[in-house]
């Protein structure tokens, strides 16, 4: 019988064997989407979760937006909130998100700034080593549609 964390026997069993330990990344996706809303003065604005694949996965927990003086804080999915334009289209024009995940990996919030468009949509590559207390962005697509 064993007495010990998964990881620190396994640690130590591949010390032993002098063999190192690969380092654990963990990739998803975030597409943030801008499409119009009910109104031609509103736009719909939705953040999905997604697997390495951009297939959409259950990942996220919280999305906090701010978008110049608008801010709001959802807790269920679907992550989606509606906006005048003239909110977005205000001097602080870009979109501020705080996306809070399940945290099966003890994942920190993840900060993602997006500029603001009518239409399109961004897709970002993130990537969180365990071993580090943040999350590493990639942008894959710049909003055109």
């Amino acid at each position: 019988m064993i007495h010990g964390l998964c990881d620190d026997v396994m640690r130590a069993v591949m010390a032993k064997m002098q063999i190192d330990v690969p380092r654990f990344l963990l990739r998803r996706r975030i597409r943030v989407e801008y499409k119009d809303g009910m109104s031609d003065k509103e736009t719909k604005i939705l953040v999905t979760g997604l697997d390495c694949n951009s297939s959409p996965m259950s990942i996220l927990t919280k999305v906090r937006f701010r978008l110049g003086t608008y801010a709001k804080t959802l807790t269920r999915e679907q992550y989606q909130i509606v906006v005048p334009k003239k909110v977005a289209t205000a001097p602080a024009g870009s979109l501020k998100l705080a996306i809070s995940f399940y945290g099966n990996h003890k994942e920190p919030v993840l900060a993602l700034e997006v500029p603001y468009k009518d239409h399109g949509e961004f897709l970002y590559e993130i990537e969180y080593d365990i071993g580090s207390p943040e999350w590493g962005v990639k942008a894959i697509s710049d909003g055109d549609e």
